[in-house]
């Protein structure tokens, strides 16, 4: 079972925490400190994690980042290594970015789906929604 949550009362700083179905000893398995780490989802095989977070924005503070002003990408956790796996906000101009999340697995592994919604800072409350599927040459 896997959620994000925040132990501490800081706002938009949520980590990605596993736990067994009962809820006991939950686990942060993202341990960045200066990012919000949400989404995660396992692949089939519960051997890679599949999770967005804004550690790409490296202007991101935790106290002071309003939900509205985010970057994410997504990124893959494999035997402890985490790595970039998408790079929208990396050539976007500086009044848009990018917003990753509702990453969910196909059954095969094979294929991820995700959720890029593009923000731009004079039109805020009109995104545009894209719907990705990034797929691997093998199960994951």
């Amino acid at each position: 079972l896997t959620f994000s949550y925040s132990r501490k009362p800081k706002p938009h700083h949520h980590d990605v925490f596993v736990t067994d179905l009962l809820g006991r000893r939950p686990d942060n398995i993202t341990h960045w400190q200066k990012a919000y780490d949400s989404a995660g989802v396992y692949s089939p095989s519960e051997q890679v994690l599949a999770f967005a977070s804004s550690r790409v924005d490296p202007r991101y503070i935790p106290h002071w980042t309003r939900p509205s002003l985010l970057k994410t990408e997504a990124y893959l956790r494999v035997r402890r290594k985490v790595t970039t796996l998408t790079n929208f906000n990396r050539y976007v101009h500086p009044l848009c970015r990018y917003y990753v999340s509702n990453l969910q697995w196909d059954k095969s592994g094979r294929r991820l789906f995700l959720l890029a919604e593009f923000f731009h800072k004079r039109r805020p409350d009109q995104p545009r929604s894209n719907i990705f599927v990034i797929t691997f040459k093998e199960p994951l």
